[in-house]
């Protein structure tokens, strides 16, 4: 998979309509602090993946919060 097709499942997994250009290319920019060029198209893949995985490890804890809270009640 290509930097730029990783970028765009990223930024599907964001909820980011990555085929609106203008739109991904401001989330882009709000995001990874990088210039949406080819040249940083590595970079840009690399931390839209952590914010993907931080993203997920959000929601696992807010279901395990939610487990919590229903088994306490």
């Amino acid at each position: 998979m290509s930097d730029k097709e990783k970028i765009a499942t990223y930024l599907e997994k964001l909820g980011i309509d990555w085929k609106n250009a203008e739109q991904a290319k401001a989330a882009i920019r709000s995001i990874t602090q990088l210039d949406p060029e080819e040249k940083n198209f590595p970079e840009i893949a690399s931390r839209l993946s952590v914010r993907v995985q931080e993203q997920r490890e959000a929601q696992v804890e807010a279901e395990r919060l939610k487990k919590l809270n229903a088994a306490a009640a």
